[in-house]
């Protein structure tokens, strides 16, 4: 008697619906697929290529790419039982994208390197991939190297809608360059050219709603004054933690008439100016100074709101 005929009813069934399920999901188009694939890891994402030729190619086609140090070392690491580098695992993926004939254009890119990071390689990854229609872009980076440089050509991105950079980033935009979709920026202690580099910034983010700025006196130290001058009249959202001491040489001005949360931390002095916030929902401070936060609260006309 074959082993198929001794397996009971229920469990024949069982195997019936487990083989018409395998069916059904390698059955799907490639972009459902895909779009399943992009909400893994990407160490997931690549190990469903050795279920069977018809996934192989797939997660080449994932218009995400998200390259995060700790979760990719400590996992290749744990699964091979030996120590891998970032940048051998990320050029093999790269390289593996590559591959294809045409390769698809990625619309998330993010790189998270935490330590022994090389801003030569993270400037290479980037332009090996297609990204001419990027629409999000994350890289955090600590390095004891030079800070890299932002590409020029992101400057100039029509496709570009939320920006998040960190630390080991110099920010030296052209004077004349415009982000025509950009709507969520976050800038974290990166390094600014000069003083008036955020500003320039912002003035060409048109369409901006969503900002969030932490400043350090570490990332000013190279400046002797810096400017922060929010003049964003779509801004809705505005998250910013000054960590810069009042003693510094700086300009701060927020005129934003749309704005509806903004969350502040940090240190103030008197030449500060908050102005023309007449739809704010909310208004979240902590200012180390406290003496000086009823000055503010009174200044702006929120005396009977609760901060």
């Amino acid at each position: 008697m074959s082993s198929e005929t001794c397996l009971s009813p229920v469990r024949q069934n069982a195997q019936t619906n487990i083989d018409d399920y395998k069916d059904i999901i390698s059955s799907l188009p490639d972009s459902l697929l895909t779009h399943i694939l992009s909400f893994l890891p990407i160490q997931d994402s690549v190990s469903t290529s050795i279920l069977s030729s018809r996934w192989r190619p797939l997660w080449t086609l994932v218009p995400v790419l998200d390259l995060n140090q700790v979760r990719l070392v400590e996992r290749c690491s744990e699964e091979k039982n030996e120590k891998f580098k970032f940048v051998d695992i990320v050029s093999r993926i790269v390289a593996l994208q590559n591959a294809i004939s045409n390769p698809i254009p990625l619309h998330k890119l993010c790189i998270c390197w935490y330590y022994s990071c090389h801003p030569f390689y993270v400037d290479t990854w980037p332009r090996a991939t297609n990204i001419t229609d990027l629409r999000e872009l994350d890289l955090h980076l600590h390095t004891s190297h030079q800070p890299m440089e932002l590409p020029r050509t992101l400057y100039f991105s029509t496709s570009l809608v939320v920006l998040k950079l960190g630390f080991a980033i110099h920010l030296n935009p052209p004077s004349a360059f415009v982000l025509p979709c950009l709507r969520i920026l976050l800038l974290n202690c990166v390094i600014f050219a000069n003083r008036d580099s955020l500003s320039t910034i912002l003035n060409a983010c048109p369409v901006l709603l969503d900002l969030t700025l932490r400043v350090d006196d570490r990332y000013l130290k190279i400046l002797n004054e810096f400017n922060v001058i929010v003049l964003v009249g779509t801004l809705k959202r505005l998250h910013l933690r000054w960590n810069v001491q009042p003693s510094s040489k700086y300009r701060f001005q927020i005129n934003t008439p749309v704005l509806q949360y903004f969350h502040f931390s940090g240190y103030l002095n008197g030449d500060d100016v908050l102005e023309n916030l007449p739809n704010m929902v909310e208004f979240v401070v902590q200012i180390e100074d406290c003496d000086r936060i009823n000055d503010y609260a009174k200044s702006m006309g929120l005396c009977g709101k609760t901060l």
